[in-house]
Formats: C-alpha cells, sequence, structure tokens
C-alpha cells in the first residue's frame, strides 16, 4: 500500500522541473536526455536528481528533476544542495593544489614535516610518507569492512582519527599499489589545516568556495539553515524510497563532508577544466593541474562500473579511459544520497549528477551515456541506463529469541568495568536497573541480552542508524564474547566489527 501512495506522487511531481539558469546546448540531444532521466527516475524509483553539464569550458546546462522528498511536491532545482560524499576527496586534492601554488606546501612534503605526530605502521614508512602519497592512496592502508566506524557514526574528531592511524595495518606494501583510505585523506586535510593556520573547513570556505562563487556550498550540516534549499536523503525499504536524517560527516571532513548543488559544481567543473582559472580567479596553474590528472596508482581488478583497458587514480581523482576518451571522476555516496562528477579533459566538457538516494549506480550510466552523445555516437551505441534491481537498505532490527535472556546483576559482576582498543577506544560494561548496558565514548549505547558461554548480543537499537548501521552489517546489533583468563576473570571483549576490548 505503501508503493501505491508514493509512486503516483513522484510521477505528478515529475513533471515539476526546475528552471535552468544556463542556457541549453545547442550540441546535445537535451530532450533526449530529459526524458532519459524521467524515465529513470521512475524505473529507479529515485525521488530526486539535479544534473549540470560543462562544454568547451563553459556551464551550458543545469537543471533539476523531481522532488526534495518522496513526501511532498517541492520540486529539486539547480540550486539545490546534495551532499556528495567521497566526491569530497576532490576538493580536498583541490585546496592542495591551492596550497602547492601559494608556495606553502609541495607535493613531496614529508608528512611528519609538518604533523610530527603522524605515525603509520612502520617507522620507515611514516618518515617516507608525503602528501601526494596521502591523495593518491598508495600508502598500503586500505580500507577494511570496520574503519568507517572511526570516521562514520562516531564521536571522534579528525585529530582523534588521525592519531590511531599508527594502528592501522597495511593491506599491501607502501607505494606498490592502491588501496582506498578515506582516512589517509582526514590525515591529509588535517597537515593543511595545520600549516594554514586554520580549520580545514575553513579553508576550502576561504579558498575554493568563496573565490569560485560557490555560495550554495558547506562542508557541514551544521551549516544548514531553516529555509535552505535541500534535498532529503532517502535509502530504500522493502524496494521503495524512504527519508532518512541528514548523516552528520563532520569527522570524515576531507573525504566525505561537502555539500553542494549542480549550480556550484558546474564552476568547480570549469576550473579544473580551465587549468585551475575561472572568472578572474586562479588557484592553481595548469601543470598543477595536470600533476592532479596524471595517473600516481595503478588499479588491478578493481571494479568501477564499465570495462576499461586501464584505470588509475591522480590526486583525488580516479582516470580511466572511455571510449578511446581520458575520463577523469569520482563518485560519492554517504547516508541517502550518491553523486558523480566527471569530465573529458581533452573535450573540455564535464557533468555532474546529483541524487538524494543511495545506492542506484544508474547515474554513472547516464554519465557515460552522455558522454556518449558528446561523442558523436549514434544512438545505437548509447551507454544503457541499466536495469533497475530490487534493493533494500533496511536493517535488520534485534529480537530476543527464546534462549536470550535479561542478565542477572548479581551474576553479573565479574563482567563490568572499562575496556579499551587501540582503534576503537574505550567502553563500560555498567548494570543499570535490570538491563547491561555496554557505552562507548565515541559510539551509540547498546543494551546487552544474554546467550549463555559468555557469549552476548549487544542491540544499538535506534542508536544504528544510516551509514553505521549499514557498517554493523546492515542490522542494528553485534555479537559480544568474553574471554577469560585461567582463574576464570575476564580478560577482555570481543564484538564482531569492532574487535577486541581489553580489560582495564
Amino acid at each position: 500500500m505503501k508503493g501505491i501512495r508514493i509512486l503516483p506522487r513522484v510521477l505528478i511531481c515529475l513533471g515539476l522541473l526546475g528552471l535552468s539558469s544556463i542556457a541549453v546546448s545547442a550540441d546535445l540531444p537535451i530532450q533526449k536526455i530529459e526524458a532519459d532521466i524521467l524515465k529513470a527516475l521512475v524505473d529507479f524509483r529515485v525521488p530526486g536528481l539535479a544534473i549540470g553539464i560543462v562544454k568547451d569550458r563553459v556551464a551550458v546546462y543545469t537543471k533539476g528533476f523531481g522532488v526534495k522528498t518522496i513526501n511532498g511536491a517541492e520540486p529539486v532545482d539547480e540550486n539545490t544542495v546534495f551532499a556528495i560524499g567521497s566526491a569530497s576527496k576532490t576538493f580536498n586534492a583541490g585546496l592542495a593544489a591551492v596550497m602547492v601554488q601559494a608556495g606553502k606546501i609541495k607535493w613531496d612534503d614529508k608528512v611528519v614535516k609538518h604533523m610530527p605526530g603522524f605515525q603509520l605502521y612502520d617507522a620507515w614508512v611514516t618518515q617516507e610518507t608525503t602528501l601526494r602519497d596521502l591523495l593518491s592512496h598508495r600508502t598500503g592502508v586500505g580500507e577494511s569492512d570496520n574503519l568507517g566506524l572511526l570516521f562514520i557514526g562516531s564521536r571522534f574528531s579528525r585529530e582523534e582519527v588521525v592519531a590511531r592511524t599508527r594502528h592501522l595495518p597495511s593491506l599491501i606494501g607502501f607505494r606498490t599499489g592502491w588501496a582506498y583510505c578515506n582516512i589517509m585523506f582526514i590525515a591529509a586535510g588535517q597537515m593543511m589545516a595545520g600549516v594554514a593556520g586554520r580549520s580545514w573547513d575553513d579553508c576550502i570556505r576561504n579558498q575554493i568556495f568563496a573565490p569560485l562563487g560557490m555560495n550554495s556550498s558547506s562542508t557541514s550540516i551544521r551549516a544548514f539553515a531553516p529555509g535552505n534549499n535541500l534535498a532529503t536523503p532517502h535509502w530504500y525499504e522493502d524496494g521503495l524510497p524512504t527519508p532518512i536524517l541528514w548523516g552528520n560527516m563532520d569527522t570524515a571532513g576531507p573525504a566525505g563532508s561537502v555539500n553542494s548543488s549542480a549550480a556550484d559544481l558546474v564552476k568547480w567543473l570549469q576550473v579544473h577544466l580551465n587549468g585551475g582559472s575561472l572568472a578572474g580567479h586562479t588557484l592553481w596553474s595548469p601543470d598543477i593541474q595536470e600533476e592532479m590528472f596524471s595517473p600516481h596508482s595503478l588499479l588491478v581488478n578493481i571494479p568501477i562500473g564499465w570495462e576499461t583497458p586501464f584505470s588509475t587514480y591522480g590526486l583525488g581523482w580516479f582516470i580511466c579511459e572511455y571510449r578511446g576518451q581520458k575520463v577523469v571522476w569520482h563518485g560519492g555516496n554517504c547516508d541517502g544520497m550518491s553523486c558523480v562528477i566527471g569530465m573529458m579533459p581533452e573535450k573540455k566538457m564535464g557533468l555532474v549528477i546529483l541524487q538524494n538516494t543511495f545506492p542506484t549506480r544508474f547515474e554513472y550510466d547516464l554519465m557515460l551515456r552522455i558522454m556518449d552523445m558528446e561523442l558523436g555516437l549514434p544512438e545505437t551505441e548509447w551507454r544503457s541506463l541499466g536495469k533497475a534491481q530490487p534493493i533494500s537498505m533496511t536493517l535488520q532490527k534485534y529480537t530476543p529469541g527464546p534462549d536470550d535472556k535479561s542478565i542477572n546483576p548479581a551474576a553479573f559482576g565479574k563482567y563490568l568495568g572499562l575496556y579499551s582498543s587501540d582503534l576503537f577506544g574505550e567502553c563500560e560494561i555498567r548494570v543499570e536497573g535490570d538491563r547491561a548496558v555496554l557505552r562507548f565514548k565515541a559510539f551509540p549505547s547498546a543494551v546487552l541480552w544474554a546467550k549463555g558461554d559468555n557469549a552476548f548480543v549487544a542491540d544499538f537499537g535506534k542508536g544504528a542508524s544510516g551509514l553505521f548501521g549499514l557498517i554493523l552489517g546492515q542490522r542494528v546489533w553485534e555479537e559480544v564474547k568474553f574471554s577469560l583468563d585461567e582463574d576464570g576473570a575476564v580478560k577482555s571483549l570481543d564484538m564482531d566489527r569492532f574487535g577486541v576490548f581489553i580489560k582495564k
């Protein structure tokens, strides 16, 4: 019944297209693009989308489609703000370019020169790691299943996250390949903030947003004010888009906290396609632009969504081939939002696609489809928008089974106390009334249910939402196992995604 109410509203509001403030390109089949988008929004059940296109370094098209929220009728327009997730890394690299241009840093500066407390898994690697290494994902440290907990759903500051880099394991050898790592981008942002003597957020606002006139853009949801033109995030429950809250990405910052609009992001495309300059402002020189768009790491057997003879990573950007053209791009996902920013530098063409759902991936196919049009390929060769797949992001709730037991406070004493993890900080097991509670310093609290043999389930309940719940395995609970020493005293607890905490 829910779908019967929702989808007609989408179909009605798809006609409420935000009017563009930019002239329509005569060279692209705009009517066909718009027809494709309208159909895709229905097929993939996407409430709203915004798009911007740059040709010959000129912004030729921006427009909004659909609605800001599935439960409303307010249309998306070119100024509607979306979160761009990991595409924020392009701004972190852009800030580095600004500071290199100003002579404040160099790409090959050792990180410890500017951030003496920085440490990685090995002393020699620590001393040799450069800003270039951080921005090209080649330190050897990569994202394991649980590292996202450090900067998503936690109360850690960026400084605290960077301080924990010494405990991160290496997945591959230093500079031997590509291992995607959000935390290295946070470290790069903190290094540059230290050099500048102001926060990373202030640097992005003053050095990039202000000179480019990106007036709708921000680095935190704390910058939002009542009445702002904001899209509502959605994800899928039982295959239907469901509104969720904006996720706080402040800790992720340089790796994923930028919010922007299609109208603002076409300016970001323009400055890159114009070698670092726009509207009389020079952020960096053409040779610095070339450095960012040059391969630094090779991606081997890492799927990117389309077949390509090579795929690499520059400084904050993916670089690959598509139909004989160099394509520079970055995608982004966060709580209920998805985007892709892509360019064909040799064609001086680029586009941005923003949507208020996560995930669909049709935005990548739409980007390539428009690039096909720009390349003059016949319609029979245009990229397909793919096939809509049933999807659900519903978090599994924990329902105590017949064998689950509430704890007996009188027999629970040996488990009580503080526990510590190098990566995730401290937690405490305590009794509150007739319940055992697991309280973290940096994460939501959980209620413990006894399973027997020193085994429990930690139920985070409503505290596990959005991406935090996804990292927990698309659920709101974690299995907990206590280890005892020879005398029967508790020495540690082991949580599925968090790992081992030692009793203090």
